[in-house]
């Protein structure tokens, strides 16, 4: 666990040490650490209120973990934007924003996976292949909606069976995957319905800063106003397995 100014970095210690890069999404930017030949992903944890560390209690820190991610989905944007004709792998990955990142090859990505590849003048060619794509995400689809659906408390199946955390995968892959590509994932859902269970948890998470902020305040009228507020411990690097949705499956 690392202290970055008022940020709180979770990272585990089988990871090199590295730049963070800040890569382009039509979603907004996203930031990751690449360990290893790996991408790995910089989530924010919302933590409403405070948290105690050390028994000193912080305020709204920024919280955030650092996941694997899985790579195709950094090329997903330029492949689709090229997906009628063979292009220089190279191409890609300029397009993709990620010209700055040294030693990135087709076989860096798994391109396999997803596209038609050939190699001509010893250059990589790759063309999108549109089954392959979508029988990819379709299982990434029944990973997220599993996961969503016994770890996310109000997207737990035995409420709904299970609409509520299908809904919630297809937003979490809305934002890497353009959204005419998410709709023919599963039909049943629109792209209003899928939005709006961003909408429902965001909400939650207001109200739910709401009530700490309220006890927050609480806590602070009764401190008394002479007492000095004792200064947070350094943080250690420590170990703690992190798993993530967009890892390699």
């Amino acid at each position: 666990m690392q202290n970055v100014s008022k940020a709180l970095l979770v990272i585990p210690n089988n990871l090199n040490s590295s730049n963070i890069y800040e890569l382009p999404f039509s979603s907004g930017p996203k930031y990751f650490l690449i360990s290893n030949g790996q991408f790995h992903i910089l989530q924010q944890v919302f933590l409403p209120g405070s948290i105690l560390i050390n028994n000193y209690l912080a305020g709204n820190p920024r919280f955030y973990i650092i996941t694997p991610f899985d790579n195709l989905f950094l090329l997903l944007g330029a492949l689709c934007a090229n997906q009628n004709r063979f292009c220089d792998i190279d191409d890609i990955i300029s397009e993709s924003g990620l010209l700055s990142i040294e030693g990135l090859s087709s076989k860096f990505f798994g391109l396999k996976k997803i596209c038609q590849l050939t190699c001509h003048e010893n250059k990589d060619f790759v063309k999108l292949d549109r089954e392959k794509l979508m029988d990819w995400l379709k299982v990434k689809y029944q990973n997220l909606a599993k996961e969503a659906g016994t770890r996310v408390a109000w997207a737990i199946k035995t409420y709904d069976e299970g609409e509520n955390a299908k809904k919630l995968a297809l937003g979490l892959l809305l934002e890497y995957v353009h959204k005419d590509i998410i709709l023919e994932i599963d039909l049943k859902y629109t792209l209003d319905s899928i939005l709006s269970v961003g909408k429902m948890e965001n909400k939650r998470r207001y109200f739910s800063q709401g009530e700490n902020e309220k006890k927050k305040d609480v806590v602070s009228s009764k401190k008394p106003k002479t007492e000095k507020k004792k200064e947070p411990t350094k943080l250690q690097r420590g170990q703690k397995t992190i798993s993530s949705f967009f890892t390699k499956k």
